[in-house]
């Protein structure tokens, strides 16, 4: 199980960036982005299941000097594994700047670093593992999101039931290739959602990309934290915000 929860991390939301995904066929990136409805700093924790393995997240969202800084933390006690993802975005478009993800296990031998730098039409990533050293460098579209702000980035959506959206997201500090993908979402509806935490109404989002499909639910009222979010492989429950 350890295996599974770092090829396909925790926070890695898509089943597409470990098995190839396809490669994105849009130029750049549709109505996404709408109104921010956050005020930094914000943090939720979450319950994370992956069938009897149980652990904890953190979203992080903080005030950066001139940008926004999203974070990701995963503790699987069992396992004794950590996956923390802090990426650095322009704090009005979203747009990234600076991705660095540190996976830390039981067994050094799997122990991960990655850095991803943003340029000029472009994104460098630099993957560290033991000795080894591994770089690529991927061409991006002038509009482009990176996927480790996307559970963020959907909470922006104009959320109203039929709405259609697609675009173009960056897989970086993937284990095993970056690549440029396209993302479809679709607003379902508004659904119901009990969890341990309490009952909460909530905006179903569907989300397709590279042939795998996920779903997330964010709570109707602003700043419409994610709720619950499902990837076929682990679940995140709500358990607390502020």
């Amino acid at each position: 199980m350890r295996r599974v929860l770092i090829a396909c991390p925790l926070l890695a939301l898509w089943a597409a960036g470990c098995s190839g995904g396809s490669t994105a066929t849009i130029s750049d990136s549709g109505p996404v982005l709408g109104t921010i409805p956050w005020t930094a700093p914000e943090q939720a924790t979450y319950s994370v299941s992956q069938g009897d393995t149980m652990g904890t997240g953190t979203f992080s969202i903080l005030a950066g000097d001139n940008s926004l800084v999203f974070n990701q933390k995963f503790d699987i006690p069992a396992n004794q594994v950590t996956d923390e993802v802090t990426v650095e975005t322009d704090p009005t478009t979203l747009a990234p700047i600076k991705v660095d993800r540190t996976t830390v296990d039981v067994d050094p031998d799997i122990n991960r670093t990655c850095e991803a730098t943003y340029g000029d039409g472009n994104v460098t990533v630099l993957q560290k593992e033991k000795d080894q050293k591994h770089t690529d460098t991927v061409s991006v579209p002038t509009t482009h999101y990176d996927a480790w702000t996307d559970l963020f980035l959907w909470r922006t959506l104009n959320f109203s039931e039929g709405f259609r959206t697609r675009y173009t997201d960056v897989l970086s500090c993937n284990p095993r290739k970056s690549e440029v993908i396209t993302v479809v979402l679709e607003v379902k509806g508004r659904e119901s959602v009990t969890l341990p935490s309490g009952a909460y109404q909530a905006w179903h989002l569907k989300v397709d990309s590279g042939g795998s499909t996920q779903d997330a639910w964010y709570n109707v009222d602003p700043p419409h934290v994610l709720i619950k979010y499902d990837n076929g492989a682990q679940t995140f429950q709500l358990t607390s915000v502020q």
